[in-house]
């Protein structure tokens, strides 16, 4: 790329094309996803005409192996999507354990699709007033194609957060994410992202954790993500860690899935591996910050109640996001009533919940 200063991200690595650094940095991100390709493209609009760049880098050295460019109208986005899949498991001499079946479009109407895409947008930013945008997107799309599977997965998605984020009563909003996710399955029962939808409510509202278990899709990575969840509140703390890693290996790393595994194995007793994790962190944070959060949730795993207060207490000083949570995170519950995490939370100006009983 001439003359291209611009610098990119990909799952925590920056990329900047101006200082020759590009090369480098593909392999970098070969590494942390433990893959031997990548994918790179550019998607430009004009009218009703789009142009995709796609190219197929080598991770190993960091140079392309294929590249194409598609210019097509908009409403062969779906064919083209087909078409760079089957160029690129060609290009790669991948065989397939079956027959490539053709790609079922998820939709014939491309306003429709638009507003799905655009409402998952919306989703991922998860503040109140952009998961209200995303419902909005989401509505319309069915309101499109009342056939739209995913955008039913979309909108339950967006009624599963506001009901797990404390945005709504979680009766008043996760049962109608449940009917959602059963319609998605009503008119397509093959989609992962519908089982894992309905999974998030099993795992977070009707505590069938067995249900969460088989509904998660083990090719989603996002899924094995609540699995995790659905894992430890069930006491299935190997499980549970089994679980998030995958979810980090797959996804590339989300924030706080490095600590939340350690502490998972903390409390199945496994301290070396909560060590090791705590001298990884400590290395990052070296080179770069660590939000003090995770080194709590580092030195939760240890159960050294001190170690812990004193991150907290840094967190608040550094105004950690995760602070504001404190009342609420059942990780937190052992610390409760000890004079200096109630100090915390008056610092904080927060309310702090009764005491749970074990």
């Amino acid at each position: 790329m001439p003359g291209d200063t611009r610098t990119y991200r990909f799952g925590g690595f920056t990329l900047d094309a101006g200082n020759c650094q590009l090369q480098r940095g593909r392999r970098a991100v070969g590494r942390q996803l433990n893959v031997g390709s990548l994918l790179e493209g550019s998607v430009r609009k004009s009218g009703d005409r789009v142009r995709i760049s796609a190219q197929l880098i080598d991770a190993a050295n960091g140079y392309h192996v294929w590249s194409e460019q598609y210019d097509r109208r908009l409403v062969d986005v779906f064919a083209i999507q087909d078409e760079i899949s089957a160029a690129i498991l060609d290009t790669l001499k991948v065989r397939l354990l079956a027959p490539r079946a053709s790609a079922r479009r998820p939709t014939d109407s491309l306003d429709a699709y638009h507003l799905y895409l655009k409402g998952r947008t919306f989703w991922h930013r998860r503040f109140r007033g952009q998961l209200q945008n995303a419902v909005g997107c989401f509505e319309q799309a069915i309101a499109l194609d009342p056939r739209f599977a995913l955008a039913y997965v979309g909108l339950a998605d967006c009624f599963g957060t506001l009901g797990v984020w404390a945005f709504a009563p979680p009766a008043s909003v996760l049962p109608r994410a449940r009917e959602l996710a059963s319609r998605a399955l009503e008119i397509d029962d093959s989609l992962a992202e519908a089982h894992a939808s309905l999974a998030f409510v099993d795992t977070f509202y009707t505590w069938d954790f067995q249900a969460a278990a088989r509904g998660f899709d083990p090719a989603n990575p996002l899924a094995h993500f609540y699995l995790g969840y659905a894992h430890a509140a069930a006491g299935n703390l190997r499980e549970a860690a089994g679980s998030f890693e995958r979810a980090q290996r797959e996804t590339g790393g989300m924030p706080w899935l490095a600590e939340s595994i350690a502490w998972v194995r903390g409390r199945a007793g496994e301290r070396t591996a909560v060590r090791a994790a705590l001298d990884d962190a400590a290395r990052r944070a070296r080179a770069g910050y660590v939000p003090s959060s995770s080194m709590a949730l580092l030195h939760l795993g240890l159960g050294d109640d001190d170690a812990v207060l004193g991150c907290l207490e840094q967190g608040l000083a550094e105004r950690d996001a995760l602070t504001v949570w404190l009342p609420s995170m059942p990780a937190f519950d052992g610390l409760r009533g000890h004079p200096r995490f109630d100090a915390l939370i008056r610092t904080l100006g927060l309310a702090q919940p009764v005491c749970r009983q074990t």
